[in-house]
């Protein structure tokens, strides 16, 4: 079997003007292999995320493969071979969002 996990970030904030500006949370992942025969279990950990001017309400990890999770620590497993993109995702209490 093999497996090709890839994580993208990228980082959208939403300003409207007259209004303060609302810094994005700051996803850090760590990402780790958990059955390195066969690369199909992963463990996404995104606990030490933070937000400098709030505090993080709403956060999704997307695998890549219709699996969903709002934990901030999940461990997945893939069903099939293929190459999946691991998408995280962070809104603060003001809605800004990183991803």
């Amino acid at each position: 079997m093999n497996y090709l996990v890839t994580l993208l970030f990228f980082v959208s904030v939403n300003a409207f003007a007259g209004q303060s500006k609302n810094n994005p949370p700051v996803i850090d992942a760590y990402i780790s292999v958990l059955d390195e025969a066969h690369l199909s279990s992963v463990r996404v950990n995104i606990e030490k995320s933070q937000d400098s001017d709030g505090k993080i309400e709403r956060t999704e990890i997307d695998f890549g493969d219709g699996f969903l999770s709002s934990a901030k620590d999940v461990i997945h497993r893939y069903a099939a071979d293929g190459s999946y993109n691991i998408t995280v995702k962070a809104w603060d209490n003001k809605n800004a969002m990183s991803q």
